[in-house]
Parts: C-alpha cells; sequence; structure tokens
C-alpha cells in the first residue's frame, strides 16, 4: 500500500508493509523480509509522457528473519534502519489506472542475531550480531488516480 506525488521530474513515494520471501544459491535457507515503512525521492526522466523510467532513492524501517538451516529454533531475525535505491517503469500515465515495473535494492542497516521462532519480534535477542547482504526485489503494480495533464506518447 502506498502514495505517490508528482511535480515535475520529481516526486514522493511512501509506502508501507512490502514483503519478501526467499534465499539463495550461496545462502539457500528460507528468508523473510518486511518493509514496515519507507519514504523516497523519485526522479521522473519525463515527467509529461505516456511512459517514463524513473529513479528511486530514500530510507525506511524494517526486519528480518533468516532460518540458518540448522534445524528448529535457529533462526536469526533483526530490525531496524535500512536504505532503498530503485529503477522502474511507468506506463498508461494518462490512464485512471497506471502500470510500473520495479527494481528496488535494499540494503539493511541493521544485523541479525540468533532468536526462537517465538521471539522474532522481541527485542531481547541473543547472541553476536550478523550482517546480511541487500534484499533485491522485482515488482509488478498499479496504481490509480485522476490525471492532472494530458500525457503525450512514445
Amino acid at each position: 500500500i502506498g502514495y505517490r506525488y508528482q511535480a515535475g521530474h520529481w516526486g514522493v513515494d511512501a509506502s508501507l508493509s512490502t514483503v519478501n520471501l526467499g534465499g539463495s544459491d550461496s545462502f539457500p535457507s528460507e528468508a523473510f523480509h518486511i518493509a514496515i515503512i519507507r519514504a523516497m525521492a523519485l526522479y521522473s526522466l519525463r515527467p509529461k509522457a505516456n511512459r517514463t523510467i524513473y529513479g528511486l532513492a530514500g530510507f525506511g524501517a524494517g526486519q528480518a528473519m533468516v532460518d540458518d538451516g540448522q534445524g528448529f529454533g535457529t533462526e536469526l531475525a533483526g530490525d531496524g534502519l535500512e536504505g532503498h535505491l530503485g529503477v522502474g517503469y511507468e506506463i498508461l500515465r494518462d490512464r485512471t489506472m497506471r502500470l510500473f515495473f520495479e527494481t528496488l535494492v535494499t540494503i539493511p542497516f541493521f544485523g541479525v542475531r540468533p532468536a526462537d521462532f517465538g521471539d522474532f519480534f522481541d527485542d531481547e535477542l541473543s547472541g553476536p550480531e550478523t550482517s546480511f547482504g541487500p534484499v533485491v526485489s522485482v515488482m509488478i503494480g498499479f496504481g490509480w488516480s485522476r490525471p492532472r495533464y494530458r500525457a503525450y506518447g512514445y
């Protein structure tokens, strides 16, 4: 769920609760990441065109949990500040319903510590802190609004 406002090339993108699930080849365990809230600056290359490429940069707060593959009760969990960088492509901007494709890289500025699954939302995590790499998201989304101007196409 989110909100976008744009005036000329620059805009603001704010959203709540984006969820990422998965793992990687180097760390094939189950992983869960949620961006609780985020606020980003948006820069559109062609603000009045029907289709445009845009960039995003900002900050947010998030939580992460990773199953380290050692069995039940050996999860790693943490929460805190994170940075966001992204690029997107928006189409149908002259219509009420808009469509966008976006790739976003989330860089956590917090680490994870050993925790029981039941303690994921507990602040009393124990053990040494471990850092983890960026979270890459590929999204397809839509939004609706009343067009404020007549976009020109290509």
